[in-house]
């Protein structure tokens, strides 16, 4: 294994965009593990039992 970085290249036209790999690799993982688990995220305000107290 070398110690050189390693780099994913992308190219949008005249401009050439590189990537480290590693750091698309974890980004990518992060992104659909998002987009898979969204639709069971609970996003309301949880209460707590002191201001139910009136």
């Amino acid at each position: 294994m070398s110690d050189k970085p390693q780099y994913i290249t992308f190219r949008f036209g005249n401009k050439v965009l590189n990537v480290n790999k590693k750091i698309f690799k974890y980004t990518l993982i992060l992104i659909v593990a998002i987009f898979v688990l969204f639709p069971y995220m609970n996003f309301t305000m949880p209460t707590h039992f002191i201001t139910n107290l009136k």
